[in-house]
């Protein structure tokens, strides 16, 4: 998406111009996106989606797909990741592939793969600015939620 992205990126730019970058601005962003989902343990795409917005030009649409599409790929690398440091350990519960909880898996995955169509028809009948102040407030809450400083301000939504 981002090569093909590239070449009449035109119609396809957040302000009508050229996507911002090179491929090798891209891909150290992209080294640092996973680097940092990584160590925090959060999704790529709360970086990486403002990444691609602000810093290379992508429309919000656009950065949600290739978000979604670069998740899913760099997700592997952390489940065999997952799996092979957390075979032998003591403690999993059942049905567990190393530090993987397969039921649990089975419940979120299942879940998400058919709510994620319907995200993606909603989303696109949302234009896009409105979809990137929804992308903001959602980032406001979870950042707040992590902190604690909802709990201080006693909220509890």
């Amino acid at each position: 998406m981002l090569l093909s992205g590239r070449i009449g990126a035109k119609e396809s730019c957040l302000n009508g111009g050229e996507l911002k970058g090179s491929n090798p601005q891209y891909f150290v962003f992209g080294s640092a996106v996973g680097i940092v989902s990584g160590l925090s343990g959060i999704g790529g795409g709360v970086i990486l989606i403002p990444a691609m917005v602000i810093a290379m030009g992508f429309r919000m649409h656009q950065a949600v797909g290739t978000s979604s599409i670069a998740i899913a790929i760099i997700s592997v690398g952390g489940i065999l990741s997952y799996a092979v440091n957390g075979l032998g350990i003591a403690g999993r519960p059942p049905y567990s592939l190393g530090y993987i909880d397969l039921f649990q898996w089975v419940l979120l995955a299942g879940s998400s793969i058919f709510m994620a169509r319907a995200g993606v028809r909603v989303a696109h009948r949302i234009p896009a600015e409105r979809l990137t102040y929804i992308f903001i407030a959602v980032m406001l809450y979870i950042g707040l939620r992590m902190i604690g400083a909802l709990g201080w301000l006693h909220l509890s939504f």
